[in-house]
């Protein structure tokens, strides 16, 4: 797996004149916490594009996730984080998704036949799984 960018948008921590940042002139009542990642998955021998996006639309509202991970995707799915056992290991704060929760992308990403995605708070990806069974799980 391969990291291509990290990126983090806070009202909060943003100057008001900054440019790059939240545009306060056009969109001043409005508020978008956006964290994202993007990366590259390597899988037997196609590599995946992925992008994983947590976002809270309001100051106080819910925190919500979005996803496109190979041919499926997922968008503003709220934010309920778990304590999930893998491999006999507990971790904290998850997020679990399954097909059911996901719509299938047309495009040109080749076809990975996932099951379910993990995803950890402290860890990012921690597990994906296949129809077949077969899953594949962070290394530590």
């Amino acid at each position: 797996m391969i990291v291509k960018d990290i990126q983090i948008w806070n009202p909060k921590n943003t100057f008001p004149f900054d440019s790059e940042g939240h545009n306060w002139i056009e969109v001043g009542h409005e508020y978008d916490g956006i964290a994202s990642v993007d990366m590259s998955l390597l899988h037997s021998t196609d590599t995946f594009l992925i992008s994983f996006e947590i976002k809270r639309n309001e100051e106080n509202g819910p925190l919500t996730n979005s996803c496109n991970f190979c041919e499926w995707s997922w968008i503003a799915i709220p934010m309920n984080p778990k304590t999930l056992e893998i491999r006999k290991r507990k971790y904290k704060d998850c997020i679990s998704v399954d097909i059911k929760q996901m719509d299938r992308n047309e495009g040109d990403q080749p076809v990975i036949d996932l099951k379910q995605v993990i995803w950890s708070k402290d860890k990012g990806l921690l597990q994906y799984s296949l129809k077949n069974g077969n899953s594949y799980t962070l290394k530590e």
